[in-house]
């Protein structure tokens, strides 16, 4: 059997008899044969064309319809190869895919495992099969480094790596016109760099992802999975430069991303990512070029919680400090609306997850620092505010010297705001505070 033929979109449905080309499979689909007549058991060939239908139908609906669906169509083309284990190449292939699709569509990291561990032992049967099918290389490929990167470090995350390495390799040597195959590459190689122990193995693999993700790009510039790995590849880099190189890196990450998105638009991580990029950018930078960095910065982060379906406490954190750091180096009238911006921020985090620590003590140093711009009943809130929230993050982490040592800082304010026996009770409150916080230095 020929190697499946990719679209845009995964790859086209074909018409069994008709030859006409129903719309595409999304999430990396693969194309569904026409109905074979050498099928050994003619039963098979019903199942497979009800798999083949409800595959259509599923890709056409959403919501627990489509879930539904996607499970029948696997279930009726695992009946196909129960009923004819030697069927053509292609009905394993169109499994493999439906496999892959609900792994991406998977509502927990468990159940994407399984399945996509169900697709990896498929298309063993498949490359096993055909050893020149360079679609079902790059696929296994590609679903192996998913695998070991949700399998973190150890052993098994190790032996993954290597089946991938070798998948991806031999996929590139088939078809080194792929620019999917390349860009899975360089992205293997972006995640050996990144748990590699030594710099220089660390070093190599930098440039052996970068080499890759090139060679992706270059074959096709709309590849925007291959700049975003281009992307993350840079900041990677950056993050381990200094000076002159760092920016370079930052700069290169930015503009790798802002491809990404000039393809896909509605990636809300993409946007965020960039931001992070101009993030590092503006801290490098001085002058006019500084303000327009934090500009960016913010708008571009922004932009990614608005097209975001879902928000972490992490990213509303993130955005508030943001904010806070935007407001230190502007230094103009904007900065007041900022800092209300980030309190915001900040209280959307804790709202969505109050056990967040970090979210409770970026608030609590925030409101410190607002109250001693403060005066009178203003300034009483502001510390009242910054109390309560240095109190929550002590509760969360109570072993922390840094949110002990802050929390004895805001009573002492707090002492200044009373007086007499108030007072007193408030500093000694204070530097019981303090001192609890030198204990755990």
């Amino acid at each position: 059997m020929a190697e499946p033929r990719e679209t845009t979109a995964g790859a086209e449905f074909r018409e069994a008899e008709s030859g006409t080309a129903p719309p595409a499979l999304s999430s990396g689909a693969n194309a569904i044969p026409p109905l074979s007549p050498d099928f050994q058991d003619t039963r098979a060939r019903d199942w497979l064309a009800r798999g083949y239908d409800l595959a259509r139908r599923a890709h056409a609906s959403s919501g627990p319809d489509r879930a539904r669906l996607w499970r029948e169509a696997t279930a009726a083309y695992g009946k196909v190869l129960d009923l004819d284990p030697g069927a053509d190449v292609g009905v394993h292939a169109s499994l493999a895919s439906l496999l892959h699709v609900q792994g991406t569509e998977a509502q927990s990291s468990l159940e994407a495992r399984q399945f996509h561990s169900r697709a990896a032992g498929v298309l063993r049967t498949v490359v096993q099969k055909e050893p020149h099918n360079a679609w079902g290389w790059r696929t296994l490929g590609g679903i192996l480094s998913t695998l070991a990167l949700d399998a973190g470090e150890g052993g098994e995350a190790h032996t993954l790596v290597r089946e991938a390495e070798q998948a991806l390799e031999k996929a590139t040597a088939l078809d080194p016109g792929s620019s999917t195959g390349w860009s899975n590459l360089g992205a293997l190689r972006l995640l050996q760099a990144r748990s590699g122990p030594e710099s220089t193995e660390r070093d190599r693999r930098f440039a052996d992802a970068e080499a890759a993700l090139s060679r992706a790009v270059s074959l096709d510039a709309s590849n925007a999975v291959a700049w975003s790995s281009l992307g993350d590849l840079n900041y990677r880099q950056a993050e381990l430069a200094r000076g002159d190189e760092r920016r370079v890196f930052l700069a290169s990450s930015a503009e790798a991303w802002r491809k990404a998105l000039a393809v896909d638009s509605g990636n809300d991580l993409w946007h965020e990512r960039l931001a992070m990029s101009l993030w590092g950018l503006a801290r490098l930078a001085s002058g006019d070029e500084a303000a327009s960095r934090w500009d960016e910065a913010l708008r571009v982060y922004r932009t990614a919680l608005e097209h975001g379906s879902s928000h972490t406490a992490s990213q509303w954190s993130e955005l508030a400090f943001l904010h806070m750091e935007a407001a230190a180096y502007l230094e103009d009238e904007r900065v007041p609306g900022l800092l209300d911006d980030a309190a915001g921020f900040f209280r959307k985090a804790t709202a969505l997850d109050p056990g967040y620590t970090k979210a409770w003590m970026g608030l609590g140093l925030l409101l410190r620092d607002r109250a001693e711009a403060a005066s009178g009943a203003r300034r009483v809130a502001l510390l009242d505010g910054a109390e309560n929230a240095l109190r929550a993050a002590r509760d969360l982490d109570p072993k922390d010297w840094r949110v002990w040592a802050a929390l004895g800082g805001v009573y002492g304010a707090q002492a200044e705001t009373l007086e007499g026996e108030a007072r007193q009770q408030k500093e000694s409150q204070a530097a019981q505070v303090l001192l609890r916080a030198r204990s755990l230095q």
